[in-house]
């Protein structure tokens, strides 16, 4: 590969993951790291979950973790209704889900 197409690359890269990208991490007040991912589909943002605590236990099925699986990103989406339609209630319902996780792992409360 041409040395000229791997420094830009590297820059456009670099740029790219500057402005925040479509992944992000939160932290909620309670503990616990999440990453998460936002991919628009259709006229909805979807909100993947890429790292989350272990359920320590808990059941991890969709229904009691209010998550939806989608088999063509081989992830987990969170489960939302209705499903945000801007990035920024995509990021709203990441970080509610995440707390509300984070209370579930810990004392077992539903959502």
């Amino acid at each position: 590969m041409d040395p000229i197409m791997i420094v830009f690359g590297v820059i456009a890269g670099a740029a790219f993951l500057s402005r925040g990208g479509d992944t992000f991490s939160y932290t909620p007040p309670s503990g616990g790291n999440y990453r998460f991912r936002l991919r628009k589909v259709g006229s909805n943002w979807r909100t993947y979950v890429l790292e989350q605590p272990a359920y320590a236990g808990r059941s991890s099925d969709g229904h009691m973790t209010h998550r939806y699986y989608d088999d063509s990103q081989s992830q987990y989406y969170v489960c939302y209704d209705p499903m945000p339609q801007t990035e920024s209630d995509g990021r709203a319902v990441a970080k509610r889900w995440a707390e509300r996780t984070t209370r579930y792992i810990r004392y077992g409360e539903s959502f």
